[in-house]
């Protein structure tokens, strides 16, 4: 171990050996053949061209995949240092004697092995994610990004439990400006690291000064990127609250048409769900935007079978106390005359929401009719959930139709 140390932990010899790689390189006669041969068959190579730096690699990777026991470690580490020896940039050989001293808990050793790696080579993965754990764990969170951001580009399959460590920094406020600059840059793993934090985040109000950060930024968060944590905020944060933060974060500023309900029209929205039309899935049944069963456009189509209570397609609102008056279109598509189909109002109370009033609707099918609701809202209620769903009253169901155009207004004064 004492001639590993000295070979590996001292930054003037690793740079020596980073200027000799040159002169060994070209020592290395044939090393093209030899290195095919070592790769096929590496104790064979071994055996007839021992003095091949990519020869004593294999060999090193060979005795490492059949070990069985620790038993083998001396003789692991005698490899990987003669490969060391004949090829210092032999970074596999350098990573096994990382992972020994690690295993035998030297771990400044291990450090200083997987730093140097590090440090000539961003294509040894398994050096890297050493020191990403090991830089998250002793809090130095500007290398710890700087790490993940290798992973990301080599594994990305492990890009789930990286954006769980993100999270895990947002959550206990320990993320710093060095990631928050870096989101700014708009990196190719943004949108998966926000539906990862969407998804995880457990403390709303350290999220929700992330999210702040952020959008102090030239790249603030957008609607789509806020979309999985604002629905897993639903229940999770007072009505109110939760309104209040999604305004503070809309960017742009919401249309005129779209200042009392989003999407009216199923053309498209710039809100977040659940402040656009929020979809659900119940077995059996579904909710989708799509063309319109009758002239141009997009319209809502809906469709629930079963004898349960289901709600498929709902919309957060935050009107102000008061006489309101809801409208539709509607084409249903098979017979809904005993009013399974139906539009209801809920008042936030604190996390939670309560029944306000119901609307069945009964039509003809196959044709387009129209749909109207006056309904009043008490004082107390400034955030309410307006649903479409069915009702089948212990009978099995089946209701389906198109929505279009919905409009919400303020009666009075």
């Amino acid at each position: 171990m004492g001639d590993t140390q000295a070979m590996v932990s001292q930054p003037a010899r690793w740079k020596l050996a980073v200027a000799m790689a040159g002169a060994l390189a070209a020592f290395a006669i044939g090393a093209g053949d030899t290195f095919a041969l070592a790769t096929r068959n590496p104790a064979l190579a071994q055996s007839i061209a021992g003095w091949s730096g990519a020869t004593k690699s294999k060999h090193a990777e060979l005795l490492v995949q059949n070990a069985r026991s620790l038993s083998a470690i001396p003789e692991v580490k005698s490899a990987a240092i003669a490969a060391l020896v004949r090829e210092p940039l032999d970074f596999n050989a350098a990573r096994t004697l990382g992972s020994i001293a690690i295993r035998e808990n030297d771990i400044p050793l291990g450090r200083a092995i997987f730093t140097a790696v590090g440090q000539q080579t961003l294509r040894e993965p398994v050096s890297h994610f050493w020191l990403m754990s090991d830089t998250y764990a002793r809090g130095r969170y500007g290398d710890f990004l700087k790490e993940a951001e290798v992973i990301l580009r080599q594994k990305p399959e492990m890009s789930p439990q990286i954006f769980t460590l993100f999270t895990r920094l947002a959550d206990g406020r320990r993320v710093t400006e060095r990631l928050i600059q870096r989101l700014a840059s708009r990196p190719e793993w943004r949108p998966g690291f926000f539906d990862v934090l969407g998804e995880q985040s457990t403390n709303s109000d350290a999220a929700y000064e992330f999210y702040t950060r952020l959008a102090r930024t030239k790249a603030p968060p957008s609607p789509a990127e806020l979309r999985v944590w604002l629905r897993h905020e639903v229940g999770r944060t007072d009505g109110d609250v939760l309104v209040g933060r999604w305004k503070s974060l809309q960017r742009p500023p919401l249309p005129a048409r779209e200042r009392l309900i989003r999407n009216p029209d199923f053309e498209g929205s710039v809100a977040p769900q659940p402040f656009d039309w929020t979809f659900y899935l119940p077995e059996g049944s579904f909710a989708e935007i799509g063309p319109s069963p009758d002239g141009p456009g997009k319209a809502l189509y809906v469709e629930m079978t079963g004898r349960d209570n289901e709600t498929v397609a709902s919309q957060i609102l935050d009107l102000a106390p008061g006489r309101y008056r809801f409208s539709a279109r509607y084409y249903p598509v098979s017979d809904i005359s005993r009013r399974e189909l139906t539009i209801s109002l809920t008042c936030a109370q604190g996390r939670n929401f309560s029944p306000l009033a119901k609307s069945a609707l009964d039509a003809t099918p196959e044709r387009w009719s129209r749909w109207q609701w006056d309904v009043d809202l008490p004082a107390g209620c400034n955030v309410q959930q307006l649903s479409i769903g069915m009702e089948p009253r212990a009978l099995t169901a089946d209701a389906r139709s198109y929505f279009d155009d919905f409009a919400v207004t303020r009666l009075g004064s």
